[in-house]
């Protein structure tokens, strides 16, 4: 237990997930509603393309809260962009156990659009030149 830099407390708990669910349940029913108990985990990100352009943010994560059977807590939307033709992408981040759950339906229904989902590459780039595949150093 120590002291984090934005003055907040940090608590290293080492075990299985149970474990931390259990240290976290705990904390949050000692402190209240008005503490923010977080915990680290691996996270992927998701691209769901073909939305209509009525969809919005918290349409995309509703539809991927009931495909995957997670709350839309654990779920952040990264972005939601335009596309051609009317069309938007939205790009979620999300545990990996989730990614690949939705995974594996293929799909995705949000409102009446049937979208695809697929796994988003991480691209490298460089802040220097700005060009892909290296990080200067």
């Amino acid at each position: 237990m120590r002291q984090a830099k934005s003055d907040g407390l940090l608590i290293e708990v080492r075990g299985n997930t149970e474990e931390v669910s259990a240290v976290r349940a705990e904390i949050a029913r000692l402190e209240g509603a008005d503490i923010g108990v977080r915990t680290l985990q691996q996270r992927e990100l998701l691209e769901v393309r073909d939305l209509d352009q009525w969809s919005d943010g918290p349409e995309v994560l509703a539809a991927m809260a009931s495909a995957s059977g997670c709350d839309t807590g654990a779920l952040k939307l990264v972005g939601l962009r335009k596309r051609f033709g009317g069309a938007q992408l939205a790009l979620v981040s999300e545990p990996k156990e989730v990614t690949q759950a939705i995974l594996k339906q293929g799909r995705l229904r949000v409102g009446m659009v049937s979208c695809s989902v697929r796994l988003c590459d991480a691209k490298i780039r460089c802040f220097r030149c700005l060009a892909h595949g290296h990080t200067a150093k």
